[in-house]
């Protein structure tokens, strides 16, 4: 008997617009905000909004602090 390999399922090439907010932890109206503000990537395909994966690495690099020394300005 042959061994089967349990295959994971593909990587979705899109994500919603719910999908996209919950990974991120921001609401819909900041997500149409940041949209409009030119810094959020996005594909429209009709009346749906969608984001590539990629969207999702340079949205959270944009908007990545640095972290601040206690006392420090």
């Amino acid at each position: 008997m042959k061994d089967l390999a349990i295959a994971s399922p593909p990587e979705k090439v899109t994500l919603s617009e719910e999908e996209f907010c919950k990974r991120v932890g921001i609401s819909r109206t900041t997500a149409w905000r940041q949209r409009n503000s030119g810094k959020l990537p996005y594909c429209r395909i009709g009346d749906k909004v969608l984001y590539l994966p990629r969207h999702v690495d340079e949205f959270l690099a944009n908007v990545e602090q640095p972290a601040r020394v206690k006392g420090q300005r």
